[in-house]
């Protein structure tokens, strides 16, 4: 997907079908895991206006009436707000951090705008929770929490290190195919070596982040050792990303206006990827906290 730039709330719905199932009671996993399987497409609703999505941070917040759950704050960076057919949204009620599930239907137009962000392949709402209400029956329980988070971190950041692991292929393919086609003073662009040396580092990156990828695959389950693996992965695959698609701009720069060429959206998502759900130096930084601490 990440080599294609995939249009697609994939990763997203599979973020939430792993939400349910790690906080899910049965009854809510009996009533959206089956839906998820069927392709109904789903998003999560984690960062605000501080672009933090630490659980301590989060001023969106729920009052109870009874059964039903008043809502109020805002979130941004909803990922196919507008799309998905459940939206789960993290809140505090009295002090407690829950995972609330929202249905498309309580979600009225006017509750969704859509965001301008730099990656031209997503498209982002903001989500405006104020006049949203729903059941006390679908908020995941609140002991669950940090577990839930912890599971939005490793599959988010499995899933991300893929989609930047792809495009790193495609990008570095992309930069090969002009250097191999282009001629200037006569040559191919490619046999300088102020071009063939760096698309090379950028393949040899792209490598170290595929391994780093497999293993955080196979691992992914392992306790201790899969959550270091996937921060690897995600570490290794945002440098490779970030590298490979600024050099492509750059050795595509006879081109005159990046905007029309291709490599700038590769640049773009390996931007915004980073902020979601985390750069090199963050994942590099919790890492330092697994090994050392």
């Amino acid at each position: 997907m990440g080599r294609n730039l995939l249009n697609t709330p994939f990763g997203s719905t599979t973020i939430v079908a792993q939400i349910l199932l790690a906080g899910g009671n049965a009854a809510q996993q009996a009533d959206w895991l089956p839906r998820i399987a069927a392709g109904m497409a789903a998003t999560h609703a984690l960062l605000e206006d501080n672009g933090d999505w630490d659980l301590n941070n989060i001023e969106a917040s729920g009052t109870i009436d009874g059964d039903i759950v008043n809502l109020s704050g805002t979130k941004q960076f909803v990922l196919w707000g507008n799309s998905a057919e459940l939206t789960v949204a993290t809140i505090k009620i009295d002090g407690d951090v829950r995972f609330a599930l929202i249905e498309r239907s309580a979600i009225g137009e006017d509750a969704l705008r859509r965001e301008k962000i730099i990656d031209e392949t997503a498209r982002s709402y903001q989500l405006t929770l104020d006049g949203i209400s729903i059941s006390t029956d679908a908020l995941l329980n609140a002991s669950h929490s940090r577990e839930v988070m912890e599971t939005i971190e490793r599959v988010g950041g499995l899933i991300h290190a893929a989609e930047m692991t792809g495009g790193s292929q495609a990008v570095i393919d992309y930069t090969v195919e002009y250097l191999t086609t282009r001629k200037q003073f006569d040559k191919i662009i490619g046999s300088f070596q102020a071009l063939k040396h760096p698309t090379v580092d950028n393949y040899v990156e792209y490598e170290k982040a595929r391994t780093h990828l497999y293993s955080a695959a196979h691992c992914f389950n392992d306790q201790g050792r899969g959550e270091v693996a996937v921060h690897m992965a995600a570490a290794s695959s945002h440098s490779s990303y970030s590298h490979a698609s600024d050099r492509s701009i750059q050795f595509h720069g006879a081109f005159g206006f990046t905007y029309d060429c291709d490599a700038q959206l590769y640049r773009r998502q390996a931007i915004f990827k980073g902020a979601l759900i985390g750069d090199a130096a963050w994942h590099r930084s919790k890492l330092a906290e697994l090994l050392f601490d």
